[in-house]
């Protein structure tokens, strides 16, 4: 039997955003037990390295200089740093995410969002070294045309979607969780914060399931959409649980559109309960680096107020994959960027 997770897109929507408001509403604010925070000593170590690449202009759609960049840079991290991100990286943590604070930034920003008043380089060549760490930094030509570093802000003709860009509930998720190149880690590094924007974070213990519950999510039993940010309509036929070494995760109730069982829909409401029990969040703040497991997390955002006045929250996202992409699968132009 085929069921339909929703009977209308804005019903589904409506009613997830009543849900998430009741609770986000219950989630703690959670001291980060996996966090480092760099020394003053520290961010003059990182910016005595990357000084004479970051006082200009990032070319924001080339990523073959950024690629350069973190090259000419690759020892920028404090070697203390680097192996914390490392182990993280390897081996994961009880969250699912792992917080860098007080990280050197640009000291001019500009307006929230305008790069061509953004004049210099700083955060982006600090980002891509500490993406190089953890795998391979890609961008999907779907999303914003393949842009590897990319800027989340506010936009008025977004606001209120389900989107990076967007301002309102962010339901929880899996970053692509419709793509089987999909990313296993995400890194966000906060430019300009807003106190009232919540990132959520949610570690799934899987063995808290019951075994029926997880053979049916191991089942490619579910139909999953591309979401709106890739503006494309892609739908695939997958399960919800992995087993690679581990179990991993793809998890994106608003764009998972079809259970092929009532046993798999069951299973799913399951999940979803679970999630809820262990999430946490935590308001990004100027200089925060959040790095977050994509196959063990689910994350999502609160609604948070915007005026589009410059000053809004200002994040930059970057994606990384464990393993490098076969070449059929990205552009000839460019091996960073993946074909949908």
């Amino acid at each position: 039997m085929v069921t339909n997770s929703y009977k209308s897109n804005f019903t589904k929507k409506r009613d997830i955003v009543k849900d998430l408001r009741k609770i986000h509403e219950k989630i703690q604010l959670t001291k980060f037990e996996s966090f480092y925070r760099l020394s003053s000593d520290e961010n003059k170590f990182i910016k005595n390295k990357v000084s004479i690449k970051a006082e200009k202009k990032f070319n924001q759609k080339n990523y073959f200089n950024i690629s350069r960049a973190s090259d000419d840079v690759s020892d920028v991290l404090p070697n203390e740093l680097e192996d914390s991100i490392v182990e993280f990286a390897n081996k994961s943590n009880t969250i699912g995410a792992f917080l860098i604070e007080n990280l050197l930034l640009d000291q001019h920003l500009g307006p929230t969002g305008n790069l061509d008043l953004k004049m210099t380089s700083y955060s982006e060549i600090i980002l891509i070294a500490i993406a190089n760490l953890i795998g391979y930094p890609y961008g999907y030509f779907s999303q914003r045309k393949g842009l590897v570093i990319q800027n989340l802000f506010p936009k008025i003709k977004d606001q209120n979607k389900q989107l990076g860009t967007g301002r309102v509930y962010l339901d929880w998720h899996t970053e692509d969780a419709f793509h089987n190149l999909r990313c296993n880690h995400i890194l966000l590094l906060c430019l300009r914060g807003t106190p009232e924007a919540y990132t959520l974070i949610s570690k799934i213990d899987f063995y808290k399931l019951k075994p029926q519950t997880i053979e049916q999510l191991l089942m490619p039993n579910f139909i999953i959409s591309s979401d709106e940010a890739h503006g494309v309509q892609k739908e695939v036929k997958v399960s919800i649980l992995e087993f690679k070494k581990t179990l991993t995760l793809r998890y994106d109730p608003l764009y998972t559109t079809k259970f092929l069982t009532k046993k798999a829909e069951t299973a799913f409401k399951e999940l979803k309960l679970l999630i809820h029990e262990s999430a946490i969040k935590i308001a990004l703040k100027p200089g925060d680096l959040l790095i977050i497991d994509n196959d063990k997390a689910v994350h999502g955002r609160s609604l948070f107020p915007a005026k589009f006045d410059g000053h809004d929250r200002w994040l930059q996202r970057i994606v990384t994959l464990r393993s490098k992409v076969k070449m059929q699968f990205v552009k000839s132009t460019n091996p960073y960027i993946i074909n949908l």
